[in-house]
């Protein structure tokens, strides 16, 4: 999936869940795909190839609480702790399930296992779900109270486009 796609999902998630804390679960929810930087600087990159470790199990788990703890200090956080953490978490676990439904296999349990395992449901990029999540990015921030129903549509989108009715 892209960017866009799972940054949306990301962001509507935290808007259900944890309200005004957005931010550490939309940086989570794209973080595995920030290797890609790497990947334009150097194409042999080894640990930061794209769909490489940073799609695993595990470095997306301590990415996410990287990333959440890094927020909750930095804007000095006392109350919805425990569900900025786990809501942060479930996000990145999201984008790599969201990535095995895609062409490209990912090291799902590295480093454990050198596996690597695909569904093979969709490509990678589809350019008509970049338009729509392009869409509904813009929408959920002029209307970020519609955001329950915008991201049931939205999902409900994914999986007609994942079962080829779309």
């Amino acid at each position: 999936m892209d960017v866009l796609t799972h940054g949306l999902f990301s962001y509507g998630l935290a808007r259900q869940v944890i309200g005004d804390h957005a931010l550490p679960v939309v940086i989570a929810g794209i973080l595995p795909d920030l290797d890609f930087i790497a990947v334009l600087i150097n194409r042999e990159t080894g640990f930061f190839a794209h769909r490489n470790k940073t799609h695993s199990f595990l470095t997306t788990i301590l990415g996410s609480l990287l990333v959440a703890a890094i927020y909750i200090v930095s804007f000095d956080v006392h109350e919805h702790v425990g569900a900025i953490l786990a809501v942060t978490v479930l996000a990145g676990i999201f984008h790599i399930l969201f990535d095995i439904l895609t062409s490209t296999a990912i090291p799902f349990a590295w480093p454990f296992s050198q596996r690597r395992i695909k569904f093979d449901v969709d490509r990678s990029i589809n350019p008509l779900l970049s338009v729509v999540s392009a869409i509904f990015i813009i929408i959920l921030f002029r209307f970020p109270y519609l955001s329950v129903q915008i991201t049931r549509i939205y999902v409900g989108l994914i999986i007609c486009r994942f079962r080829k009715l779309w």
